[in-house]
């Protein structure tokens, strides 16, 4: 894949994914010019300064080429000059790398006149979070989760320094994910109790509130995960790649969840890959919450009067769909932010048919997947997909709005896990009664006789490409 067909691609993502994967590689700003004389010939340069604790391994990119690196904190410039009144747009192309840091851009873009742009400004951040333990585990316990803190590689004392935004989240079993609840650590509605555990060192410990203990009826090993981010005085915010931890509540020892894909195939194409406004760093994080009980209820349409779809959100079938974007054949619609209310009861909609392009060939399971990890049969006691159909009950003549506050789910469609994967791509509707067809009324699927590795129509003869 190409420089500028990355670049097209991560620019096509912001703009439609600003809820679900909003990624830190363009932030506009500016449009301001500098002082300087023209490079001669009517020509003029593009520069700016780069401020981090480390920046080895950031690139930059002006109008999706132009490509330089950047090793050092200090100035930069690019080599290519521009005539008068052409337009610039800078962009990071790859985040620095030791440490693994966000980058953000202001004054980035705009256009030429008549003097070099000297004032791209690039910040570079890391916000480090790291578990150091979990106790009180079991069934109906508040859990108490030991971990640390650090900004640019110093620890930060949160009790008399307080972060932005920090919260946990837990998520179980670990077989495959069937439900998860946060809770905020610092930030907005508090809830449970933090204390230091040694605060020069920036280690703390929370304990969580009654209403956020482990289920009763919980079994086997559950995740925590943190998120966290800091803000500077302009409100951009520096996001955490989200930690996580295995703990048991009934296993002897921690069970780890399978693992899929990883940040860095991710990154190859994103630079960063982050979601929810850039407050969320972490594919194994994202799982957490897009499980397979997951539907887009609370960001799906309201109107009064109507039936609507809630599509799925399960992390397989949201994130092959939003590549597959533009060749899908049926719609896959999200609500994004803000959600509905009553002056906008349609909220947010995202149609990724028309939303995104991959540049790539979809075919190339290898360029997200880790090994092995797309070959079929898969683990058992995965979970169904789930897709719900709510109607309002309602009646449009009670009120003088359009927003529907009383719906029911009058029909949830499982979709089992092989089918829920592949016909997220593959959505043709008789692709998806052909793998409704082969499933038995027990639930088993028979996809892997005619398309495990090895058989006629396999995987590995329609998926062979690699990235």
């Amino acid at each position: 894949m190409s420089t500028a067909q990355k670049f097209k691609y991560r620019i096509s993502v912001v703009s439609a994914f600003f809820l679900v994967a909003l990624l830190s590689l363009v932030s506009c700003g500016g449009g301001s010019s500098g002082g300087g004389t023209s490079t001669g010939s009517g020509t003029y340069t593009v520069s700016g300064a780069v401020s981090g604790i480390s920046v080895s391994g950031l690139k930059l990119t002006n109008n999706g080429g132009d490509e330089i690196t950047v090793n050092t904190a200090g100035t930069f410039a690019f080599t290519a000059p521009l005539a008068n009144n052409s337009a610039y747009s800078v962009a990071v192309s790859q985040n620095p790398t030791a440490p693994a840091q966000t980058c953000t851009l202001t004054n980035n873009t705009g256009s030429i006149s008549s003097a070099n742009i000297t004032n791209v400004s690039v910040v570079c951040s890391v916000l480090t979070l790291s578990i150091q333990s979990i106790s009180s585990t079991g069934p109906g316990q508040q859990p108490s989760v030991t971990f640390q803190v650090k900004a640019n590689g110093t620890p930060v004392d949160i009790m008399t320094a307080p972060i932005a935004s920090l919260k946990a989240t837990i998520a179980g079993p670990t077989t495959d994910y069937a439900n998860y609840w946060q809770a905020t650590i610092q930030g907005s509605v508090i809830t449970g109790t933090l204390a230091p555990v040694d605060a020069p060192n920036g280690i703390f410990r929370y304990t969580f509130s009654a209403p956020e203990a482990i289920p009763v009826p919980a079994t086997g090993s559950y995740v925590i995960g943190l998120e966290g981010y800091v803000q500077d005085v302009a409100l951009v915010k520096f996001s955490a790649v989200s930690p996580l931890l295995p703990f048991i509540v009934t296993d002897a020892t921690p069970v780890a969840r399978r693992a899929v894909v990883d940040d860095a195939k991710c990154n190859a194409c994103h630079a960063t890959i982050a979601a929810h406004k850039g407050t969320r760093r972490g594919v194994q994080y994202c799982a957490l919450c897009h499980n397979p009980n997951e539907s887009n209820d609370t960001q799906v349409a309201r109107f009064e009067g109507a039936t609507i779809v809630s599509n799925s959100m399960d992390m397989k079938v949201l994130i092959h769909k939003i590549h597959r974007g533009a060749a899908l054949t049926q719609p896959y619609i999200v609500g994004g932010t803000p959600a509905p209310t009553t002056t906008n009861p349609s909220g947010t909609p995202i149609d990724f048919r028309t939303a995104v392009s991959y540049p790539g060939d979809l075919r190339a399971c290898k360029a997200c997947h880790l090994p092995n990890t797309y070959n079929i049969p898969l683990a058992q006691g995965l979970l169904p997909s789930t897709e719900k159909l709510f109607t309002c009950t309602e009646d449009p003549a009670a009120d003088t709005d359009s927003y529907c506050i009383t719906r029911v789910v009058t029909t949830s469609t499982l979709t089992q896990p092989i089918a829920a994967a592949c016909t997220s791509c593959h959505d043709a509707t008789y692709t998806a009664a052909h793998a409704a067809t082969m499933t038995t009324s027990g639930f088993i699927e028979s996809c892997p006789t005619c398309h495990a590795v090895g058989a006629t129509n396999g995987i590995d003869v329609y998926h062979k490409l690699t990235p």
